[in-house]
């Protein structure tokens, strides 16, 4: 009996169960080769369009990075024709109080464009995560001998599993990016008199945008090196044992 609050197991009969079981191996084997055959390709070419378009492009370092100009202060500080702070000169700038009403706002491109590429690093770690159980399926029972099949599978699972790794990271980067830029935005509002600050916004927003263009080139290299690896050994793949015993004779 199950406990309560429990999911009830569902009752299949056993044959039942490993006829299902049985199919959806079927399907998912048939869902990675056309993945590899039909669908990454065109993965590819839209990626490329991707890296034409006028956001992904190397632009003037004015227009992919945002310099925050100091907020407006409020009370008793008042600012000079030329926008300096002027401080009561018994103030240190440390003891600056946060400006109230102030408001940075993200950098509105590096945003489209990370919601743009989210998408398709998620892509690939599930793609990847579809490859992998596919070349895993496929991997025959434990034997002695005869394993240079198995090791060619192994190899391009090795393949498979790095390039998913590397685009879960980029997932990561966005949040860091995100929390670096706020302690920078940070800083600026709680020292406006320090140009410095306000030009670490600039540079950080600078670096991701390079990030965020390189990686789209990255995914669609990656996606490239994927569909050349596992064309070229898909006999290996396959049928690792089989095709090796074949070319023995």
């Amino acid at each position: 009996m199950s406990s309560s609050g429990s999911t009830p197991e569902v009752r299949i009969p056993a044959s039942e169960a490993t006829a299902k079981l049985k199919e959806m191996k079927s399907s998912m084997m048939e869902d990675a080769e056309k993945l590899i055959f039909k669908t990454i390709p065109r993965r590819i070419l839209n990626l490329d369009e991707v890296l034409k378009s006028p956001d992904f492009k190397i632009l003037d370092q004015d227009q992919y990075g945002l310099l925050v100009d100091a907020p407006e202060p409020t009370g008793r500080n008042e600012v000079d024709g030329a926008g300096d702070y002027q401080l009561d000169p018994t103030e240190k700038v440390d003891t600056l109080p946060m400006l109230p009403g102030a408001e940075i706002r993200l950098n509105q491109t590096l945003e489209r464009l990370h919601k743009v590429v989210e998408p398709l690093a998620e892509q690939l770690v599930n793609d990847c995560y579809l490859l992998k159980m596919w070349i895993q399926l496929l991997i025959p029972k434990v034997e002695d001998g005869n394993n240079f099949g198995v090791g060619i599978q192994e190899s391009c699972l090795d393949q498979v599993s790095g390039v998913q790794k590397d685009s879960a990271s980029y997932i990561d980067e966005v949040t860091r990016y995100y929390l670096t830029r706020a302690k920078a935005v940070s800083k600026v509002t709680r020292y406006p008199r320090v140009e410095d600050f306000r030009r670490t916004v600039l540079e950080v927003d600078q670096k991701q945008y390079l990030h965020v263009t390189m990686f789209v080139r990255q995914l669609r290299n990656d996606y490239i090196l994927l569909h050349d690896v596992l064309t070229k050994n898909i006999g290996k793949i396959q049928k690792p044992r089989n095709y090796n015993a074949e070319n023995l004779y």
